[in-house]
């Protein structure tokens, strides 16, 4: 569930979430690359996996970004009503894959930090999401420097002509 796709090198990167069985212990995100879609390798099956394995627990919601010569992914953790949005940098030579140690973006205490979805520029890494709690939903925008990803600033943004009682899920 929830893929995500980008150029990078002369080939496609893919990132998605494999759900077997519908049980959330197994939910982790993995990576793909090849020459074309229909080429598609595991690169790293899981990218990573959760901190407990256990129902609650879990994670998802991956994307993946070309910034130069590296691949960031970023995916989030949910450990029962509490989320951490992760980044990892990867670099693929031929079929050498070196990948970082994640990197904490974001955490949350009892609310959800949903579907993150990644633009950068020369200098800042753009991160839009969904943020909920029991009763709303918000579209955030998150601004981070590209170079060392600390957070600059975060803006809640509008939806335009939003019908009223509009609880937004998933982007991206």
């Amino acid at each position: 569930v929830h893929p995500d796709i980008d150029i990078y090198k002369d080939g496609v990167a893919f990132i998605c979430t494999p759900y077997p069985y519908a049980m959330e212990e197994y939910e982790n995100p993995c990576l793909f690359y090849g020459k074309n879609i229909n080429s598609l390798e595991p690169v790293l099956c899981p990218l990573d996996v959760q901190s407990k394995h256990t129902q609650g627990v879990h994670m998802s919601d991956p994307c993946v970004v070309t910034s130069g010569n590296k691949l960031l992914c970023i995916y989030r953790e949910t450990q029962y009503k509490d989320d951490y949005i992760y980044l990892k940098e990867i670099s693929i030579n031929g079929s050498d894959v070196e990948s970082s140690e994640r990197v904490l973006l974001l955490s949350t205490k009892g609310e959800y930090v949903l579907s993150p979805a990644v633009l950068i520029t020369d200098t800042e890494m753009l991160m839009y999401h969904v943020h909920t709690n029991k009763y709303t939903s918000q579209l955030i925008l998150n601004k981070f420097n590209l170079k060392n990803y600390k957070f600059i600033e975060k803006k809640i943004l509008s939806i335009e002509s939003e019908p009223k009682g509009y609880y937004l899920w998933h982007i991206g």
